[in-house]
């Protein structure tokens, strides 16, 4: 046959699933995983019927892993893996590929989520390329709650009941490691993540890194969890390091709790906790607060100035208002002390000569004129002194008007106040 159709299912749980399953699997088909002999062009198809059981939303998808005594490729160019979660609407999966030995590589399939309670169908199809080198494949499927993009994939194949063994994963901005000691012998696998699904702790918490940690057949274990952190970013996102910490998803409630012996090495720039299981971890640290600064902006001190801004201006503005009705009051007065000297008799005349004499003592002194007028230093100071300046000049016509009309002897102004003198 040129294409074998097989039906397989292997469904794989996670130790992490053990206490309580978020996503149950039934109706599968096949029952295990297997093991097929490929040549090239040949496609697998798997499915399931799927539910989540928690009362939240939580993210759905699917893993392959692939194993052979061939070399695995680095791209893994050998399948072609693609998945559809069906409900009421269609969602596709999304993939990505890692390499986890020279023999096994794993397909993540992710990018979709159940509500609360809902109930759907995954199909998962698997098309060997047809210049795969012909052989013997393996195949393990997992249907499981993925928490967000995975970065990294490290599997340490077999480790002895007691023995210690570490793995590192990277992502695009931390690289987190974890040392594991199990109860019995069993394989662990490792994966990194760039980022997650799934809630943080808090609307301050800020995701500095992500580890998964996997155990075959349920496998109790302990050991150690570290995230190592690069400096500029946590400084680009304005994160406060002596805040950070290992948190632990726990699926059956959908929330973080934080383990209580995290450390955080500011110097060396990694935080670490002792943990007594695996499943998924995470560090996190919180914004740092920057209310303090912008409370200074908006607080009282900088009101004080603006207050102090707006009244200098409006004080400025009402001193004009009243300069100017100052200067109108001196040009309406200026203008009846014009008008009443005009008709003045013998004492209007003794005035006139004064305001005269006055007036020229201004026109000597040229600046002290503005000095006697208080507010003359502005331009409209200068023009409030010009009434009494034309009043004078009037006295002085008036003045040189007489003399002439006494010189020709039409009035005799001198006689009548020489004769007054002498009564």
């Amino acid at each position: 046959m040129s294409r074998l159709s097989v039906l397989l299912a292997g469904i794989v749980f996670l130790g992490s699933f053990s206490a309580a399953q978020p996503v149950a699997v039934s109706e599968t088909s096949p029952q295990d995983g297997f093991e097929r002999s490929l040549v090239g062009g040949e496609n697998i198809e798997f499915s399931a019927d799927v539910e989540n059981q928690l009362d939240r939303g939580t993210p759905v998808g699917s893993r392959v892993v692939v194993e052979s005594d061939l070399n695995m490729s680095d791209t893994g160019a050998e399948f072609s893996t693609s998945g559809v979660l069906s409900s009421e609407t269609e969602a596709s999966l999304e993939t990505s590929y890692r390499r986890l030995s020279s023999s096994k590589g794993v397909y993540t399939l992710t990018g979709t989520e159940l509500e609360a309670g809902e109930q759907a169908d995954l199909n998962v199809d698997i098309t060997a390329s047809p210049r795969i080198e012909p052989g013997q494949y393996s195949f393990e499927i997992s249907v499981l709650s993925i928490p967000g993009s995975p970065s990294d994939t490290e599997n340490i194949e077999e480790v002895e009941a007691n023995d210690s063994a570490s793995a590192s994963v990277e992502s695009s901005t931390n690289e987190a490691s974890v040392d594991v000691t199990p109860n019995e012998n069993s394989s662990v696998n490792v994966t990194g993540y760039d980022d997650l699904s799934v809630d943080p702790p808090s609307e301050e918490s800020e995701f500095v890194g992500g580890v998964e940690v996997e155990l075959e057949n349920d496998t109790e274990a302990e050991g150690e969890v570290s995230v190592e952190y690069d400096q500029s970013f946590v400084d680009n996102n304005g994160i406060d390091e002596n805040s950070m910490s290992i948190y632990f998803f726990n699926e059956t409630s959908g929330a973080w709790e934080e383990e209580e012996d995290s450390d955080v090495d500011t110097s060396d720039n990694i935080v670490t906790s002792n943990v007594d299981h695996f499943s998924l971890y995470s560090a996190f640290g919180d914004q740092e607060d920057s209310e303090s600064d912008g409370s200074d902006d908006d607080g009282g001190g900088g009101g004080s100035i603006d207050l102090s801004d707006d009244d200098t201006q409006e004080q400025e503005e009402q001193s004009t208002e009243e300069d100017g009705t100052q200067d109108d009051e001196q040009d309406e007065t200026g203008g009846e002390d014009s008008q009443e000297d005009s008709p003045q008799t013998d004492d209007g005349e003794s005035t006139g000569s004064s305001d005269g004499t006055q007036s020229g003592q201004e026109g000597d002194t040229g600046g002290e004129t503005d000095e006697q007028t208080g507010t003359g230093q502005t331009p409209t100071g200068s023009f409030t002194s010009s009434p009494g300046g034309l009043a004078g000049i009037a006295v002085l016509v008036l003045i040189a008007v007489i003399a002439v009309l006494e010189r020709r002897g039409l009035i005799n102004l001198s006689d009548r106040l020489l004769s007054r003198m002498g009564r």
